[in-house]
């Protein structure tokens, strides 16, 4: 009932507004499967991607579906996300490799979309980060893109970005 519910509300949204797409953030409440079964209930995760992708085809328009998700192989099958499966069945147009890290699996990634239409997004949580990482130099941050963009990526999600160090910000104010 409760994946009814939230299809349809989303459907319901996406149908009034005229979004270009979703993005269903699966790292923002863990978990979301029973606790220590999340690999045996990976078909139900899978089954609302790919009702969700139904419903936005029924649209009448171009909509994209994403799924930002946990920054490894090991830890999207712990967390019930068949992401291969996703990809490889076209439930989703785009992914963003994890969300708390600097460093994701783009490689892999990389190589479980390939041969399909998917987009691969790393991402910068600028809040949720380990605080060793936050606040770092210019030269952290385009070290870091510039590993991303050497790995392939299709692009960069920016999330809870602060566009400055909050000592910079302050000069502003």
């Amino acid at each position: 009932g409760l994946q009814k519910f939230k299809l349809d509300y989303i459907t319901k949204i996406m149908n009034k507004y005229p979004f270009d797409g979703i993005c269903i953030d699966f790292l923002r409440h863990l978990p979301c499967l029973p606790v220590g079964k999340q690999w045996e209930y990976r078909e139900c995760a899978t089954e609302f991607m790919s009702k969700l992708k139904g419903n936005m085809k029924n649209l009448n328009r171009q909509m994209l579906v994403g799924a930002k998700l946990p920054e490894n192989r090991e830890a999207c099958h712990a967390d019930g996300f068949d992401i291969e499966k996703w990809a490889q069945n076209s439930l989703v147009d785009f992914v963003i490799g994890g969300s708390r890290t600097v460093n994701p699996d783009l490689d892999w990634y990389k190589e479980i979309t390939k041969g399909t239409n998917t987009l691969v997004y790393a991402c910068w949580d600028a809040w949720h980060l380990a605080d060793a990482q936050h606040n770092q130099t210019r030269d952290f941050y385009r070290g870091m893109l510039s590993n991303w963009t050497k790995k392939g990526v299709d692009g960069v999600v920016a999330f809870n970005f602060a566009p400055a160090p909050k000592e910079e910000l302050a000069k502003l104010l």
